[in-house]
């Protein structure tokens, strides 16, 4: 949130355009407390879903090892 703040007074010194700007970003941001998906604006632009897994859950993006790859160890 710090970040957010810090990146919105940087964008205050453009001028009206870093303002209009800067609102926009915290719009994006804060869509998500009132949208029932809770999916900000640019998911849905983007058309994502966040989900959330059980961490005992294997993670089905993780590479398959393969022996003798030593970047994969």
């Amino acid at each position: 949130m710090y970040l957010l703040t810090v990146g919105s007074a940087v964008l205050s010194l453009l001028g009206p355009v870093g303002n209009l700007l800067g609102i926009l970003g915290l719009l994006d941001n804060a869509w998500i407390l009132w949208d029932p998906q809770r999916q900000g604006l640019h998911d849905k632009v983007a058309k994502t879903v966040v989900v959330k897994a059980a961490p005992w859950a294997p993670n089905p993006y993780a590479k398959a090892r393969v022996p003798g790859d030593p970047g994969n160890l």
